[in-house]
């Protein structure tokens, strides 16, 4: 805590905000949220008076500056057959890459496969397909029978998502 014309509540580091904490300044405003090195870094909220009213700013911030509200996740709109998932954003750009996994390993053995896009030019190698050149949002449907974890018989495998934030997209599906 810190305490002088204006005041901080939250964790330091070097005599700095770094890390959740709030901030209130003696003219009444409040950040309340993610400090990087004194800064206003990362997910946080600003209430202000604007007009004469209550404003509130909530999103996104980088180096003190409000770049916008949160990215939304992507959804998964339905699943079958299909144990696990996990999306990760790996930078900018308008890609997605699905890699087809059962029991630990890549799974490059798919019959019937089918994948509708929204947008975007498809491109496939083994164990993984993608699209690239995609418009956000973008959705697409997977179809596919994988063998089941004994490889005793076939899985009717469906799984479709919905991805809002632009980026560089890897989706990796895990089977039944």
């Amino acid at each position: 805590l810190a305490i002088g014309v204006d005041r901080y509540d939250g964790v330091f580091r070097k005599g700095y905000p770094n890390g959740k904490g709030t901030y209130t300044w003696s003219t009444g405003e409040v950040y309340s949220g993610e400090w990087g090195e004194g800064k206003r870094n990362g997910v946080g909220s600003y209430s202000f008076t604007e007009d004469g009213k209550l404003a509130v700013q909530e999103g996104v911030w980088e180096d003190d500056v409000y770049i916008g509200p949160v990215p939304e996740k992507p959804k998964v709109l339905s699943s079958i057959s299909v144990e696990r998932h996990s999306f990760q954003r790996q930078g900018d750009g308008n890609q997605v890459t699905i890699n087809f996994y059962l029991n630990g390993s890549n799974n490059v053995d798919l019959e019937g496969f089918s994948a509708v896009a929204t947008s975007g030019t498809s491109f496939e190698s083994p164990g993984k397909v993608g699209f690239q050149s995609i418009v956000f949002p973008f959705t697409c449907k997977l179809s596919y029978n994988s063998w089941n974890k004994t490889r005793t018989s076939r899985v009717l495998t469906r799984f479709e998502f919905e991805i809002t934030q632009p980026g560089r997209w890897v989706l990796n599906l895990h089977n039944n």
